[in-house]
């Protein structure tokens, strides 16, 4: 039988030896990564454009775990699903301070508080900054928030401070300030965890 072993941050796929259903999971989760079209590689023929999230050991990030088991009863493959991820309690909502959301912001709002997990997909200038930060106000608990650049690492802790109306910590640039609501670069993560594929 599969078992699908859930982590906070990524599910481990074990008692699955067909390469096929493999394949088709690998597909299932894939995306097209952005400007795929103007790469040598899928021009030529030798990339399909597409970024895998199946690593070949298996795992992939536990915000898709739904829609992995829907592929699999959809194959009708029996598997099983064993989490021990803890969740926070929500508290009371802190203050929000920030700006008056838009009806498209506030929906996405809903669904992501309705689950314990997902990805969420906004397009460029679709407010994700002010959506986060609406997320952590709704949550009230102690955050990290994890950013892929220096710039993004700025961006995202003046957009929280202004909307939580608190101070923001910030680990990344050489700076270790951590806070009840602290934005983290992945590099520096990496770094102290000694991972070198980020």
């Amino acid at each position: 039988m599969i078992i699908l072993r859930v982590t906070p941050t990524y599910v481990a796929i074990e008692g699955l030896s067909d390469l096929n259903i493999i394949d088709s999971i690998s597909e299932e989760i894939s995306c097209f990564e952005p400007s795929y079209k103007y790469s040598p590689s899928f021009k030529y023929g030798g990339w399909d454009g597409k970024k895998r999230l199946l690593t070949p050991s298996l795992r992939f990030p536990s915000g898709l775990l739904v829609r992995v088991r829907d592929f699999l009863v959809k194959k009708k493959l029996e598997f099983s699903i064993e989490d021990s991820t803890i969740f926070p309690e929500r508290n009371a909502a802190s203050p929000w301070q920030g700006h008056k959301l838009y009806d498209d912001q506030e929906e996405v709002i809903e669904k992501i508080m309705a689950v314990p997990r997902g990805m969420v997909k906004i397009g460029t200038g679709g407010g994700k900054s002010e959506v986060l930060a609406r997320v952590v106000s709704e949550y009230n608990v102690r955050t990290m928030v994890y950013v892929v650049s220096l710039d993004l690492l700025s961006q995202m802790r003046e957009t929280l401070e202004r909307s939580l109306g608190c101070e923001v910590g910030i680990v990344g640039g050489g700076v270790c300030d951590i806070k009840n609501v602290t934005v983290c670069s992945v590099w520096t993560a990496g770094l102290a965890c000694d991972q070198k594929d980020i």
